[in-house]
Parts: structure tokens; sequence; C-alpha cells
């Protein structure tokens, strides 16, 4: 587990190959965004190669386990579908923002070798 003041993320590789992720909002975080709030990742990278984004907007309570997963992408600008693989390099950089308070939010970021199927 990744620990930092805005989110705590979580991550593993299932043994089919897909990496999977949580990310869990701080209670500090909480408190100054207040009880809704939209998560989204905006920008992702694999192996230094923008991608398209595997996750979309999610208005969620602050409280909420917003997770998602990926086993393929696409570089952007491109069609071709690309399989994730062990020691990849991927970022994933989330966006948090409130809906009680249009100008309170935060972001977060990681970057992780990709680990060997099952590991996790």
């Amino acid at each position: 587990m990744w620990k930092h003041s805005v989110a705590n993320v979580d991550w593993d590789r299932t043994r089919a190959g897909t990496v999977r992720w949580n990310f869990k909002l701080t209670a500090r975080s909480r408190a100054k965004l207040g009880p809704a709030v939209t998560v989204s990742m905006p920008n992702a990278w694999v192996n230094n190669h923008a991608i398209n984004a595997p996750y979309g907007p999610h208005p969620r309570a602050s409280t909420y386990n917003f997770h998602g997963s990926m086993k393929k992408y696409n570089r952007k600008g491109s069609s071709t579908k690309h399989t994730i693989r062990t020691k990849n390099k991927i970022t994933f950089y989330w966006l948090v923002t409130s809906h009680s308070n249009p100008r309170a939010g935060a972001t977060r970021y990681i970057t992780c070798l990709v680990p060997p199927k099952g590991s996790g």
C-alpha cells in the first residue's frame, strides 16, 4: 500500500495479468473535500507513453473505495491494444474535486513497476 496524506492506494496483479487498484481518500482529505467528490484519472502512462486513461469520472461519497482495473491499454492517438506486462512502468494520476466546494480539490499519483502475474 502506498500511503499519502491525500489518498492511500493499494494494487495488485491477478494470475490472469490484470492490474487492479483501490484508491481511498484519507480522513484528512474527506474533511477538506466534504461528503461528496468526483474522482477521475485524467492522465496515465505505461513506459512513459501517455495512454487513454482507464478510469473515467466517478461521482461518489468521499468515503467510497474508488477502484478499477486494467489488462490492456491503448497509447493516446493509437487504436493498437497493448497488454500489461511484468516490469512495465505504470503511472496513474488521479484528480479529486469536491461537490460542496468547487475550489477544493486534490491530486494523487503513483508510479510502479508491474509485478509478476498472481503477485498481490
